[in-house]
Formats: structure tokens, sequence, C-alpha cells
């Protein structure tokens, strides 16, 4: 077993980051699953490899996961909410190269609290004003979903599939409450 290998997997993802498809180490990670697997069971920690959905992280035994499963959904539903507001704002053609993470976007502009269409959904996850917007935005980071450097926000890799399936949902859904 290549022990630069474990020693890289165990720091990218020690602080609950996931690899995913597009990472250095994700085909490594694949050719070798089985040795890690194994190897990090014997340290008390569960490596999950999902390689049909393109991701891999640690699953700890004494982990708080409906602490963490809350905390992962207001993270995705916060990120639903800016990749609306980015397709009504930019446009298609930016909101695409922001799904597929070449495109970044500042967080100063966030201004989904004062969004009609939006606040009353931001208020029942908990968030009041763009200070909470920003300070989930950055403590959800650990899910994988997103980074943010410079002040901009980005998607990462993989995540696009996610957020894709909101530009198909949710006009569906809009319709159906307009009908109501």
């Amino acid at each position: 077993m290549n022990s630069k290998l474990i020693k890289a997997t165990f720091d990218e993802m020690k602080s609950g980051y996931h690899i995913s498809i597009g990472h250095p180490l994700w085909n490594e990670i694949i050719e070798h699953s089985e040795e890690l697997i194994e190897y990090f069971s014997h340290l008390q920690l569960e490596l999950e490899i999902k390689s049909d959905i393109g991701y891999c992280y640690f699953k700890t035994a004494d982990s708080n996961d409906l602490i963490d499963l809350k905390r992962a959904r207001r993270a995705v539903a916060i990120l639903n909410i800016l990749v609306l507001e980015i397709k009504n704002l930019a446009g298609d053609e930016e909101l695409e190269g922001f799904l597929l993470g070449r495109n970044t976007f500042p967080l100063e502009s966030l201004e989904l609290h004062n969004t009609g269409r939006f606040s009353k959904a931001l208020k029942q996850l908990g968030v009041s004003d763009k200070e909470d917007v920003i300070t989930h935005l950055k403590s959800s980071q650990s899910f994988g979903f997103h980074k943010i450097e410079n002040g901009r926000i980005m998607l990462q890799k993989a995540s696009d599939r996610i957020f894709k399936y909101t530009l198909l949902e949710i006009p569906k859904v809009s319709e159906m409450e307009e009908e109501e």
C-alpha cells in the first residue's frame, strides 16, 4: 500500500471534507479502494466510497449524523436559493459557469434575505439577514459542495449534478403552488 496515498487521503478528509471525481486523488482512491477501506478500518474510520455517485468520505461510528444532516440540508437549501438568484440576476450562461465550478460569485453581493420569494424559505432555515447567509455558507464548506476564497463562493466538482436538479424541479413546484 502506498503510504503517500494513505497520508494524502487522510489529510484531505480528516476535517470532514470529501473527495469527488475530478480531485487529483480520486482515481488512486478508486484503484486502491479495498486496501484503503481495510487500512482505515483499523483506525476506527469507515471510508465510504460512493463510486457510482462520485465521492468518498470518512464516516465515524460516533459521528453526530443528525446534526450533520440538518447542517447539510441547510447548506444545500441556501445554495439552491443562491443558484436560483444567480439565474435570475446573471442569466443562464453565468449560471452554467457557476454550476460547473468555473465562475465564482461575490459573497458581498448576496442579498438573498431581501428577495421576497426567498425570505420566507430563509426564515424557515433560521437565516434572517445577510450575515446569517454568509455565516452558514462559511461554516458548511466542510460538506464539500462549495468553497469560499477571497470573498467569493464557488461550487466544487460534482456539485453541479445536485444543483442542476434545482433548475429542473423548482419551476414545477412553483407552478403547482400558483395553481393552488
